[in-house]
């Protein structure tokens, strides 16, 4: 089968663009390849969404985006997003961060606070909560949370696990909310990770 050419939307237009963070839609961002994950995500009935993805997928980019289109459409919302490691989360979570939001309005841009971890965002109130499993999992705890996203899960090895961050961090906090977690990773092999029994599931 011949391999598709990855074809992503290009906006120019000020007032375009601008309307796009009004309405919380950045799926124009996207390749096309990466718009079918997005669209199988998004489109789940269920709550937990297991996603076992080829590494250079773009997977990291589109749970991003999903976070920040979420904390652009609806107000006074927490979303918790967690990555295998605080490295990780410096060297590939944050600068995906950056890279989505390179061309936001001033009024729809977040704003990062570096002591609790966070990006908030004024327009709508709403915040993304990133930590690292490895040290920072704890703060990843809170009353509510309407989104939780786990990008490398499989490799959330670090402090107390992939289960104990997912059952005893994440799980409670939606409990109230009807919120959907997302475990998203590229394949693991060791068939006893808390990932694999995940995927098994």
């Amino acid at each position: 089968m011949a391999k598709r050419k990855p074809k992503a939307i290009k906006i120019e237009d000020n007032d375009l663009i601008r309307e796009s963070y009004k309405r919380g839609i950045l799926r124009w961002k996207l390749y096309d390849y990466q718009q079918e994950l997005y669209d199988l995500i998004l489109n789940a009935k269920t709550l937990k969404v297991v996603l076992n993805c080829s590494r250079r997928y773009g997977k990291s980019y589109v749970l991003s985006l999903i976070a920040i289109e979420h904390a652009l459409r609806n107000k006074h919302n927490y979303i918790r997003f967690a990555c295998p490691t605080c490295k990780s989360l410096k060297n590939i979570v944050k600068p995906i961060f950056t890279q989505i939001l390179n061309d936001a309005p001033d009024e729809f841009r977040p704003v990062w606070k570096e002591q609790k971890s966070l990006y908030y965002f004024p327009s709508t109130g709403s915040e993304i909560h990133i930590a690292g499993a490895d040290l920072q999992a704890e703060n990843l705890r809170g009353a509510v949370s309407h989104l939780n996203l786990v990008d490398e899960a499989a490799f959330c090895t670090g402090g107390q696990g992939l289960e104990f961050l997912y059952k005893s961090i994440l799980l409670p906090q939606t409990l109230t909310t009807g919120g959907k977690t997302i475990l998203a990773s590229t394949p693991s092999e060791l068939q006893d990770s808390d990932f694999y029994k995940l995927c098994q599931e």
